[in-house]
């Protein structure tokens, strides 16, 4: 028998996780998520209406059905996630540490001149990482208005 579950959680005040909704579905695409996606703002609101933030690994289907929902969240990667699929081709702690700084920072000068310094230090990196949204990844292009500077899930 297979599926997938699908889960969404949430952050307390004291960033103690928590579920809100879980579905078993056939597979994880864009349908499931779609659905899902609908059933949730039902029955919690919709995102304009919460300042919600989304993370995820923007996978299988759900960036597509984020798209096809609503387009008034913001939906961030979660940078861990993010950083796994780097690491596949840009090995080392060097790597790893100019990420983070780039992903960390709360300014955009300072993301500019992390960027400047990735870019020297392996452009095939730094465009490896500007392929993505800085306002998805990183703490300097992140909106205000939701109230959240989190970069990762922590799953």
């Amino acid at each position: 028998m297979g599926g997938q579950l699908l889960c969404a959680v949430a952050r307390d005040g004291n960033e103690n996780m928590f579920p809100l909704a879980i579905a078993y579905v056939d597979s994880e695409d864009k349908a499931s998520w779609t659905w899902f996606l609908q059933v949730l703002f039902q029955d919690f609101g919709r995102p304009e209406e919460t300042n919600w933030v989304f993370m995820s690994d923007k996978q299988k289907g759900l960036v597509e059905a984020f798209k096809a929902v609503s387009l008034a969240n913001e939906h961030r990667y979660c940078v861990k996630h993010m950083y796994e699929n780097y690491k596949k081709i840009f090995r080392g702690a060097e790597y790893k540490k100019k990420l983070w700084f780039a992903a960390s920072t709360g300014s955009l000068r300072s993301w500019e001149r992390q960027m400047e310094g990735i870019k020297k230090f392996d452009e095939a990196a730094y465009n490896w990482i500007m392929q993505y949204d800085p306002s998805t990844w990183s703490r300097s292009h992140f909106s205000i208005q939701a109230q959240s500077d989190a970069l990762q899930n922590n799953i």
